[in-house]
Order: structure tokens, then sequence, then C-alpha cells
């Protein structure tokens, strides 16, 4: 008789171990997949976010270089170039809230002679609904002082001490605005570019760095190459341009149109 109660006892004790166990595995369960659910959100959340940035403040360089010849560039301009940049496979992935149309550019400020700004706000959508914040506002701003030419240094040197030349140039410049060196960048549709020529009368290839395709919407050219791009940030549109002194340079001929 002792026997079995002790058996009965054991059994009894065994069942409220498991009914233990199971009822602490349905709380802890729901807490540790909502707490990975938070890590996912929380890296998708600087992983976009770090996109955005970096594409901004690489637009706004190109931006303030190019304000010192012309004010061509819009907002509008900006705003293609970045989400291109940022990919349709990301727009469209339901992780920045209505893709490409909940990109909020209107905060930017390019007409500014020597400040310009490129801002930009947006949601990033999280994957599950926290405390009720679903969406996670965003701003992505990056101030800038645009490109206006060089000065004279505190020695006094002058202007003519210095020339210019592209990293691999074979020439040296005496204009930092010679058309060798600051492209003229003209953009046209891909419909076009099979009709037009450069001012050699050559025709148009594809641009072997961001290999652009004549269904893009955009495409951009110089007068004196003889590729085409679709975006403005090409390695193909850029020169790295040296100031040096014209002293240092021996051997060196001068540009054909603006040494002389």
């Amino acid at each position: 008789m002792c026997k079995s109660n002790a058996i009965g006892v054991f059994s009894l004790s065994c069942k409220r171990k498991r009914g233990i166990l199971t009822v602490e595995t349905a709380l802890i369960l729901p807490v540790f997949l909502m707490m990975m659910l938070m890590l996912t959100s929380i890296s998708t959340l600087y992983y976009v976010k770090g996109r955005v940035d970096a594409l901004v403040s690489e637009e706004l360089k190109a931006v303030a270089l190019s304000k010192y010849e012309s004010d061509s560039v819009t907002v509008s301009n900006v705003e293609a170039e970045i989400c291109d940049g940022i990919g349709e496979r990301l727009l469209n992935s339901g992780i920045i809230k209505d893709g490409r149309s909940g990109m909020d550019f209107s905060e930017s400020d390019l007409t500014g002679e020597e400040i310009i700004s490129i801002c930009v706000n947006y949601y990033v959508a999280i994957p599950f609904d926290l405390f009720g914040l679903c969406d996670i506002p965003i701003k992505s701003e990056r101030i800038m002082h645009t490109w206006n030419g060089y000065i004279n240094g505190l020695n006094g040197s002058s202007y003519t001490d210095y020339v210019y030349m592209t990293e691999n140039g074979t020439v040296y410049h005496m204009s930092r605005e010679c058309s060798h060196i600051r492209l003229k960048i003209n953009a046209i549709s891909g419909n076009d570019i099979k009709l037009l020529r450069n001012e050699n009368g050559a025709k148009y290839k594809q641009c072997i760095y961001c290999k652009p395709s004549l269904s893009d919407n955009k495409l951009y050219v110089t007068s004196d190459g003889d590729k085409y791009h679709n975006t403005l940030t090409c390695g193909g549109l850029k020169r790295t341009v040296i100031k040096v002194r014209k002293s240092k340079i021996e051997g060196i001929r001068p540009c054909s149109r603006c040494g002389y």
C-alpha cells in the first residue's frame, strides 16, 4: 500500500513539473520571438538609414562641385539620382513606406550661392506593431558649402604660378574651367542616343562602368566624350583634378585649348 502511494505521488509530481514547464514555455517563447523581431527591425532601420545617408552625402558633393559652373541641377534631378541609388527592389519591398513616392525632398535647398542642402524625409515600416509605432519617421539631411573657385594663399602666390592636371593626364591646363577637365554634361533620352554624335562626329557607346541601357529614361553625355552614362556620379563622368606649381611639371606640354 505504501509502495502504491509513493508511485502515485511521484507520478503527480512529474505531471506538475511538466505543467510548469509548459506554462513557462508558453510565456517565454512569445517574448523571445518578439525580441528577435525587434532586433531584426532595428537592423533593417539602420541599414536603410545608412544607405540613404550615404547617397545624400555623395549627391550633395556632386552638386556642390557643379554649382560653380551652373545652376542646372534641380531637386528633381537629385531625387531621381538618390532613388535610383536606393534601387527599385528596396523601394518596392515595403520597408520604405510608399516606396519612391514616400521619399519627400521638399525641404532640400539647392538655390543658395554658397550653402546648399539636401533633406529627405521618409518612413520605415516595422514588420510588427509595437506600442502603435508601426512606421518610424526618418530624416536624412546634409548641408555643404559650394565650391566657388580658388583664392590666393597667405603667401600671396599668383594664380599663374599654378596649373591644373588630371590624375593620369599628359598635359597641363592654365584654367580650371578648361572644357577638357570641367565637363559639360548633357541629359538626353535613350531614344535619341543612336542619332546623336559628339563634337568629333563619333557615335556614343555604352559606358563600361555604369553599363546604361538605351531603355533608360535619362542618359548623360559630354560633347567631347564618346560614352553615354545613366548616372551623374559615374566615374566615367568625373575628373580628378590636382593643382600643382608650374615649376614642378617640366617636360609636360600645355593643353591645346587653354595652355596658350
